[in-house]
């Protein structure tokens, strides 16, 4: 045997030993990525790998190294984030159940609000729903297992995304396995026998106020903001006065009892809401009609790697129907990343971009793949 012989075998001896490491350790990493779904926690924690890689790169004998320990345990970690991503991504292939007889869903709000009107769309009209104050108890009750859906706007047509719930479902333990879309048609209301010329003040939400402008524009009412346009409208009616009014929906006037003064006020004739229908993650079920995926992504702060994850989506064919950024609190001008594309989380071609996209980005979180609304 000649001595380059000698040292290929010896490069087989260590190269086995190095396959049967790397296999125990994507195990490991596999068990890692379960604990984190069941506890909610994201893929990647950034202070975690960079605190291991410092002190991987300390156990070699020298600078350089060091570097190329380095880069061997990024690649190893990036590698544990694609397997951890596949199978979380796996199990958030959501949707609706079929029956939601003896099921609770809870809404942020008050009777009458469009959310409930979304809400009653989507689950029908026998459904137990029930509100509560803020979004966030929405995100609360489902993980403490108080309520077995949640329903939540996410954005308007006319006036953008809703901030505070994108927020929310980065942080959450949610999964969106449905969603709505709710034309809205604000009215003015107020007591039986008022007159529009004779009002004072005008409560509802500041999109409803936002979202009728025009309208008001020419009017001398006194804007008066209230957590939603449901709760403006129960206002005027324990107010009793005729020189209050409230905008909202037709349905919030009937629920308190109020008379349209005067109705399709908003200022768009094209005014849509799209709501999310969410769910605690281990609670939801698999779908195999899920044809839209909502998940979130953080990236390297390098010039290109925005458009690197374009490539992806377009080397795969996928339509990227919404892309949404949100600044991050304690990494001033970088941002998290919400994305929507059309895809079904079993298709080989969605779970391989998801892969690469993952390998790309440094936190990839799937929200949920459900059966989205075709308009």
């Amino acid at each position: 045997m000649t001595e380059l012989e000698q040292l290929r075998q010896d490069i087989d001896r260590v190269d086995r030993a190095l396959v049967g490491l790397f296999l125990e350790r994507m195990d490991i990493a596999q068990q890692v990525g379960a604990y984190k779904l069941r506890v909610g926690l994201p893929v990647l924690d950034a202070a975690r790998e960079q605190m291991v890689l410092e002190s991987k790169k300390a156990l070699a004998p020298d600078g350089e190294t060091a570097q190329e320990v380095g880069a061997l345990f990024e690649a190893l970690m990036g590698i544990s984030r694609v397997r951890q991503q596949r199978n979380m991504g796996a199990q958030a292939v959501k949707a609706p159940l079929a029956e939601f007889d003896g099921l609770r869903i809870i809404y942020q709000g008050e009777a009458g609000a469009y959310t409930e009107e979304a809400a009653y769309r989507y689950f029908g009209s026998t459904a137990d729903i029930a509100p509560t104050p803020r979004w966030s108890d929405v995100f609360e009750a489902l993980t403490m297992g108080k309520a077995d859906y949640g329903v939540l706007p996410i954005e308007n047509s006319t006036t953008g995304a809703i901030t505070q719930v994108y927020d929310l479902l980065a942080a959450g333990n949610v999964a969106i396995v449905g969603e709505v879309i709710l034309t809205v048609r604000h009215c003015l209301m107020g007591m039986a026998g008022a007159r529009v010329d004779g009002l004072g003040e005008v409560f509802s939400h500041p999109q409803g106020f936002f979202q009728c402008g025009a309208y008001l524009a020419d009017k001398s009412f006194v804007c008066t903001e209230m957590g939603n346009t449901a709760l403006a409208a129960q206002h005027v009616a324990r107010l009793g006065d005729k020189t209050k009014a409230a905008i909202g929906s037709p349905r919030a006037a009937e629920v308190y009892g109020l008379e349209i003064l005067a109705e399709g006020i908003n200022d768009a004739s094209y005014n849509q809401t799209r709501f999310l229908v969410v769910q605690a993650k281990e609670a939801a079920v698999c779908d195999p009609e899920a044809n839209k995926v909502s998940m979130l992504f953080t990236l390297p702060h390098r010039s290109g790697t925005l458009n690197q994850v374009m490539e992806i989506f377009a080397k795969y064919g996928l339509n990227l129907l919404k892309l949404e950024s949100r600044p991050l609190a304690d990494r001033p001008w970088e941002y998290l990343f919400f994305v929507d594309f059309a895809a079904n989380l079993g298709e080989p071609s969605a779970r391989q971009a998801l892969a690469e996209l993952t390998a790309c980005a440094l936190q990839v979180q799937v929200l949920g793949n459900y059966k989205g609304v075709t308009q």
